[in-house]
C-alpha cells in the first residue's frame, strides 16, 4: 500500500479509544473530542494539559479519600518534569541508594521514613499509565515520519495494547529511540523492545521500597501486601 493511499484511508488512533464517558482516566473531564481528532494536533494538546497546573511546594500530599488539589498540582509538576527529561533522552531513574540497599545483607535502611515515603510517592506518580489519548498522540506524531503501515485500521488496536500500561515519559522516550534507530515503523513487539530499562528499574525500586518499609516496621510480616499496588501514595504519611 502506498503512503498516499494509506493516508487517504487513515483512521485517527483516537477513534479507536474509549469515549471520555467510558474511560476511567477521563471520567472527570468534559468536552474532550474523539471523533474529529484529525482536525487538531493532539501532540499540542499534551503540552497544554501539562502546563495548566503549577505548584510552589515540593512535597506530594494525599488524603485517605483521594487526591487533594495540592497533590494534583504536585503530580502535574512531577509528570511535566518527567516529560521534559524523556524528550531529552534521559528518563528519570530511581535514586541509587535504593538499588544499593540489600535485604539479604541485613543493610539498615539508609534514609528516614519521610524520605522513603516521599520517594515512593514520586515513583508511583511516575509509573501512572498515560492517558490513552496522550499515548496515541505520541504514536501519531511518529507516524507522520514513516507513513501509515498496511492494514493500519485493522491493526491499530494491537499498537495501543503495547503502550496502555506505560507512563507518558516512557512512551515518549520509546518513540524517540524508534525515530533514531529504525528505518521503518516497528511492529508492536518491537515497540515494546524499545522501552527504556528505566521503566523496569522503577518497578524494582518500588518493590525494594516496600521491603525497606517492612524493615522499618518489623512487627509487620514481610510480603504482607503486594509489592506493587495501585495506590497513588503509601499510607497517610504523604498527607
Amino acid at each position: 500500500m502506498s503512503r498516499t493511499s494509506a493516508a487517504k484511508d487513515f483512521q485517527p488512533i483516537s477513534n479507536c479509544l474509549p469515549t471520555p464517558e467510558n474511560s476511567p482516566s477521563n471520567s472527570s473531564e468534559k468536552k474532550q473530542p474523539t471523533r474529529n481528532s484529525s482536525n487538531s494536533k493532539t501532540t499540542g494538546g499534551v503540552k497544554e494539559g501539562r502546563a495548566q497546573s503549577k505548584s510552589t511546594g515540593s512535597s506530594l500530599s494525599k488524603t485517605g479519600s483521594g487526591t487533594t488539589l495540592s497533590s494534583a498540582k504536585e503530580r502535574a509538576v512531577v509528570l511535566k518534569e518527567a516529560v521534559m527529561h524523556a524528550k531529552r533522552g534521559n528518563p528519570q531513574s530511581p535514586p541509587l541508594w535504593i538499588n544499593d540497599w540489600s535485604l539479604a545483607n541485613h543493610d539498615p535502611v539508609p534514609v528516614s521514613r519521610e524520605t522513603l515515603d516521599e520517594t515512593e510517592c514520586w515513583l508511583l506518580v511516575l509509573m501512572e499509565p498515560a492517558d490513552p489519548r496522550e499515548g496515541a498522540a505520541v504514536m501519531e506524531h511518529t507516524l507522520e515520519l514513516y507513513g501509515m503501515p498496511d492494514n493500519w485500521n485493522r491493526t491499530v488496536e494491537f499498537y495501543l495494547e503495547v503502550i496502555e500500561d506505560l507512563p507518558l515519559d516512557i512512551i515518549i522516550d520509546a518513540f524517540r529511540t524508534i525515530r533514531q534507530t529504525s528505518k521503518w515503523f516497528p511492529k508492536p513487539s518491537e515497540i515494546r523492545g524499545s522501552i527504556s530499562n528505566v521503566f523496569w528499574q522503577r518497578q524494582s525500586a518500588l518493590s525494594r521500597l516496600r521491603l525497606m518499609r517492612e524493615r522499618m516496621e518489623p512487627s509487620r510480616p514481610l510480603f504482607s501486601a503486594p509489592l506493587l499496588d495501585t495506590q497513588p501514595c503509601p499510607t497517610s504519611s504523604c498527607s
